[in-house]
C-alpha cells in the first residue's frame, strides 16, 4: 500500500491551482477579424495589423492568418482587440450577450458612449460593450 505524503499532497494541491487559474475566454471566436495590440507578439511583426482568427486552443494558444495567408499562433486574447467597419461597409459579429456569434450590419456607432446600433434578422438591436 502507498502512503501519500506531504509532497505529493502539495503537488496535487498546487496542480489543482493551476487549474483554476485558466482564464475563460471573454470575446474571441474563430473567423473575426482583429487588430494585434501587442508590440511583443512576433517580435513586432504583427502589431496594429488586422488578422483573422483561424483557430483557438485555449486563452494563451490563439491562431491567425495574417497577410499573405501567412499563419502565426500563440496570440493570447490580451493581444487582440476587435475591430469594426465602418457604418454600412461590412458585417460585424456579435462577441457578447446572448446573440454572440451572430452576423449584423453595423447602422450606427457611438464610440463617446460605447455603444452600436445594429441590424439584427429585420429588426434594430442596441449593443454595449
Amino acid at each position: 500500500m502507498h502512503k501519500r505524503s506531504e509532497s505529493d499532497s502539495s503537488t496535487s494541491k498546487k496542480k489543482a491551482k493551476k487549474d483554476d487559474g485558466m482564464k475563460k475566454l471573454k470575446w474571441v471566436m474563430p473567423n473575426i477579424i482583429v487588430r494585434v495590440v501587442s508590440q511583443k507578439v512576433h517580435k513586432g511583426k504583427l502589431y496594429n495589423t488586422k488578422v483573422r482568427i483561424t483557430d483557438i486552443l485555449d486563452y494563451k494558444h490563439i491562431t491567425v492568418l495574417g497577410d499573405n495567408n501567412t499563419v502565426f499562433e500563440g496570440l493570447r486574447e490580451k493581444d487582440l482587440e476587435t475591430v469594426m467597419p465602418k457604418i454600412g461597409e461590412g458585417v460585424i459579429v456579435l462577441t457578447k450577450g446572448k446573440n454572440r456569434g451572430v452576423r449584423a450590419n453595423l447602422l450606427e456607432r457611438d464610440k463617446k458612449n460605447n455603444k452600436v446600433k445594429v441590424m439584427l434578422k429585420n429588426s434594430m438591436l442596441e449593443v454595449v460593450e
